[in-house]
């Protein structure tokens, strides 16, 4: 198999892995009797602990080596990519503030880029249904 179809091959089966894990998780917590808007914050937190944990332990970088835009793409991509910079940043003796902001700057422009975008959508979104 070439190169590229072995990357189509492994980011296909990494992110429809990751779909199926979600969809356990929002299949678990509506069992549970989680209320349904909440269901959706519990499946991504879930994610991201489950990513995160599986970074520290060195196993999320094979998935992504593996997996490539499949495993980077997906939320729970950003989770570890927070935590690497992080590490690297106290690797270099820095100290925890100074590591942890430089991870978490991207995070936080693409989150409230993402935020205003969602609410213009909801202003329009509202003014068409009238």
């Amino acid at each position: 198999m070439s190169g590229k179809s072995r990357d189509f091959l492994g980011a296909f089966i990494v992110g429809g892995a990751i779909g199926v894990v979600g969809q356990l998780l929002v299949t678990l917590y509506t069992a549970l009797g989680a209320p349904p808007a909440l269901v959706p914050v519990l499946m991504l937190a879930s994610i991201s602990i489950i990513s995160t944990i599986l970074d520290i332990f060195g196993i999320y970088g094979k998935i992504t080596f593996f997996g490539g835009v499949g495993a980077m793409l997906p939320f729970c991509g950003l989770p570890p990519s927070i935590s690497m910079a992080a590490r690297a940043q106290l690797g270099e003796g820095k100290s925890f503030v100074s590591a942890i902001w430089p991870s978490l700057k991207p995070a936080a422009i693409i989150f409230s880029i993402g935020y205003v975008f969602c609410i213009i959508l909801a202003v329009l979104a509202n003014g068409l249904v009238r």
